[in-house]
């Protein structure tokens, strides 16, 4: 009889374990340094201001460029890029080395290449902790 008494205690302190165990492993990957869902709303609102701080009248000048780097919150790092007729700018620091480590977002604008020239292009911006 008392072997039977025993199972279910037998049973309660293994699931104990295997719900200590999972619950630990969710707790080193939620320190991991990967993209939150709060980075990628990070990524696309640093866009939005970047793209205010390079444009003029609609146009990205590569000129502005270094003034996207104040459009991220101070917790990130960011780097900003500006890619049109086979050129790109860049501005702010180098990301790291881990692609998983960054969250990004890019759109479409045009590009002040010169003196009334106007290229199509694209503003990319990477944000990181």
């Amino acid at each position: 009889m008392s072997s039977s008494a025993e199972s279910p205690v037998v049973g309660l302190v293994a699931a104990a374990t295997v719900v200590a165990a999972v619950s630990g492993y969710a707790l080193v990957l939620a320190d991991a340094d990967t993209p939150t869902d709060r980075d990628e709303t990070v990524a696309t609102t640093t866009l939005s201001r970047a793209h205010t701080a390079v444009t003029s009248g609609g146009v990205a000048v590569p000129a502005r460029l270094a003034n996207a780097t104040s459009a991220v919150p101070p917790e990130y790092d960011l780097r900003v890029t500006l890619s049109a007729a086979g050129r790109n700018w860049r501005a702010g620091d180098q990301p790291p080395s881990d692609p998983a480590a960054v969250a990004a977002d890019d759109r479409r604008v045009g590009v002040a290449v010169g003196p009334g020239r106007i290229r199509p292009g694209r503003l990319r911006v990477e944000v990181w902790r």
